[in-house]
């Protein structure tokens, strides 16, 4: 046995060991796609809705953004999870 075909197969053990013997889904990132949009949106619009400026704005829309994404990787990790 060659050290390729052996490291093959623990790359194909380890890829059956994730999520219970199914390999990763491709959409899993979407949840958190979509959290950080949905985020980024929600912080501009408060922003705005204080009176603040570009940057103010921009700085709303990027905390916004990361805490939903943080929000949608805990999500994302439920539903992964409570699938198996």
């Amino acid at each position: 046995m060659c050290i390729p075909e052996r490291l093959f197969r623990h790359d194909r053990a380890r890829i059956r060991a994730r999520a219970g013997g199914q390999p990763r889904t491709e959409g899993d990132g979407m949840i958190v796609f979509i959290a950080a949009l949905i985020g980024a949106a929600y912080g501009a619009f408060a922003a705005r809705r204080k009176g603040g400026k570009g940057w103010d704005v921009a700085h709303y829309a990027a905390a916004y953004g990361i805490a939903f994404s943080l929000v949608g990787v805990l999500a994302t990790i439920i539903i992964t999870r409570t699938m198996v």
